[in-house]
């Protein structure tokens, strides 16, 4: 797979078809205990810090939901410049220590970013409704800077208690809407925001990775799609309910688990992190987590 491959699949969405890209901005590598979860409760961040080894390559999906409200980007994928030590210039000296000891690798160019991939899809930046962020970590809002008069949304509650962001490197125009769930919107869930009128794209809560990481759910007529963000980095972990170590609470990590797989047993349910290099072909291939 080329780091710039941009992978669709059509869906009927109330008997009108709705386009759905997986547009790969890159691919980063992180520490396998980073992935992994190695151990309980701090000792699992501290083997993060004194880990050494690397795990492979993983893609950074962007999604592309073409839906006759408008044009709907789930996160924003990462940049070239974020390679780079300068990047983080004004980042505080903890904030600093702490992206050296946990690092990661990265392999982007400008090809990769989420500007030029759109014009590849013949969509400008300029034309896309509406952003949704399902955390502020990097990898998923570097690339903020190409929607300066877009509207974005974030919930509320990530905005006010992020986990492992870097405020610095936003675009110092960055002022998101900020929404806040409602109860009894989506069965297993519970709570959700409709971020479409017809109410068949929703933002649902997924907390575990940060405090109030959020997902991005599709409901088209043949199956439900799970944009699912850093719930998890590869499908198979949630039945196997194994834990990445950067997860910051595995008691909501283990309850977000649970309802998806709930909601898996309820409606065919496609999964797609972002970091699994399977996603795409699982969009295309309609492979739902629960046969």
């Amino acid at each position: 797979m080329n780091t710039n491959d941009i992978i669709t699949s059509t869906f009927l969405v109330n008997s009108v078809e709705v386009k759905v890209h997986a547009v790969q901005t890159g691919l980063i590598s992180v520490k396998e205990n980073f992935l992994d979860r190695k151990g309980a409760g701090p000792m699992s961040k501290l083997n993060i810090v004194f880990g050494k080894r690397y795990a492979d390559f993983m893609p950074i999906w962007v999604w592309v939901i073409e839906h006759p409200e408008g044009i709907v980007v789930v996160d924003t994928g990462d940049i070239e410049a974020s390679a780079h030590r300068q990047f983080y210039n004004d980042e505080t000296i903890l904030s600093k220590l702490t992206l050296r000891v946990m690092s990661n690798r990265r392999n982007i160019s400008k090809h990769d970013e989420l500007d030029a991939q759109l014009l590849r899809l013949g969509i400008r930046p300029d034309q896309v409704s509406k952003v949704v962020l399902t955390h502020l970590h990097g990898d998923h809002t570097d690339g903020l800077k190409f929607f300066p008069g877009n509207e974005i949304i974030v919930n509320e509650a990530e905005y006010r208690k992020p986990y492992g962001n870097l405020p610095t490197t936003y675009p110092k125009w960055f002022a998101p809407t900020l929404v806040n769930f409602s109860k009894n919107r989506v069965d297993q869930f519970d709570s959700a925001f409709p971020l479409t009128r017809s109410e068949d794209l929703l933002l649902v809560p997924t907390p575990g990775h940060t405090h109030h990481h959020a997902s991005v759910l599709l409901k088209t007529d043949s199956a439900h799609i799970l944009f699912a963000g850093d719930t998890s980095y590869k499908q198979q972990q949630l039945p196997d309910f194994s834990f990445a170590g950067s997860n910051i609470d595995y008691d909501k990590t283990r309850r977000t688990y649970s309802n998806i797989l709930g909601y898996a047993r309820k409606h065919p349910l496609i999964y797609l992190p972002s970091h699994d290099e399977n996603s795409g072909n699982r969009l295309v291939n309609r492979e739902y987590l629960i046969n």
